[in-house]
């Protein structure tokens, strides 16, 4: 278990730089504001497959919940497929592959991790993987994207996804928290572990403000992405915003604060006012003492 939560924070400050990285948060963020979901929809043909045919590919069934080891089978399968036939990748709301869409982002699969019933080191490397993978599906629709042959409907899903991932792992980092002793002699690596995580935590949050932010090019239009990106941020931020460092859970409030008078998101003002007061509130709780 030493070994394991060390590897752990690793990892997890890993995927965490992902998210972070301007240069990845700013290319979703292009393909977000060039074309309206509707627009994206109408230009980018649907040519995914039915589900059935995703589980001839190597992918698992969809009619229940993924662990860590069924999400690396996905990542594998949805590689090969990339590599040959991009177009053809699940979709967001599809008629041929919405299910399957569905399921590799579906809250449910993390229900596992958060099951206390199971042992922690049996929960906590099954959900490095689960995270791991899900980040390289993610980097395959990213570059699908840039190809106009999936949509930034299926990135924001996605970041959806990882954002929850993010919280549970982060629960689960509180879970062993307690358990760390100062004797242990790798006691100080691990510490500095969780430090390197609380920072990048930061990136996260930043990197979803940024995509909250992003311009649309319809002006008047309600954004579907925008909506839908803004309820995957409220249903995490709170919980990762408190993990971070005082002087940066004051930047994400301020920020949010001013995104609820950014003309541009007017119609979105009630929504951010709610995100915004719901992260001050999770401020004023326990979070990350290192």
């Amino acid at each position: 278990m030493a070994v394991l939560i060390h590897a752990k924070t690793c990892g997890l400050s890993f995927h965490l730089a992902l998210f972070s990285d301007q240069n990845f948060t700013s290319r979703v963020c292009a393909l977000l504001a060039s074309d309206t979901p509707g627009k994206r929809h109408s230009i980018v043909k649907d040519r995914s497959l039915r589900s059935d045919r995703y589980v001839e590919l190597g992918l698992p069934a969809d009619d229940r919940s993924w662990s860590g080891i069924d999400m690396a089978s996905a990542a594998v399968a949805l590689q090969k497929l990339a590599d040959r036939h991009p177009e053809q990748l699940p979709r967001y709301k599809s008629t041929q592959s919405a299910s399957i869409f569905a399921r590799m982002t579906s809250s449910e699969n993390l229900d596992l991790y958060r099951n206390k019933t199971l042992p922690l080191d049996s929960r906590f490397p099954d959900c490095l993987q689960y995270v791991d993978s899900l980040n390289t599906i993610n980097k395959l629709y990213l570059s699908a994207a840039l190809k106009r042959t999936v949509t930034g409907d299926e990135l924001v899903e996605l970041n959806g996804a990882i954002l929850r991932a993010f919280q549970v792992e982060l629960e689960l980092v509180e879970e062993f928290l307690p358990t760390l002793s100062k004797q242990d002699p790798k006691y100080a690596v691990r510490l500095d572990g969780l430090k390197k995580l609380q920072n990048n935590l930061a990136g996260i949050a930043a990197g979803a403000l940024t995509m909250l932010n992003a311009d649309d090019e319809d002006d008047g239009a309600l954004p579907d992405w925008r909506t839908r990106f803004l309820i995957h941020c409220h249903d995490t931020l709170p919980a990762i915003v408190r993990m971070l460092s005082a002087v940066s859970q004051k930047e994400v409030v301020v920020r949010l604060d001013k995104s609820t008078h950014e003309p541009k998101l007017r119609n979105w003002w009630p929504e951010l006012r709610q995100l915004r007061d719901d992260v001050r509130r999770a401020t004023e709780k326990p979070g990350l003492n290192l």
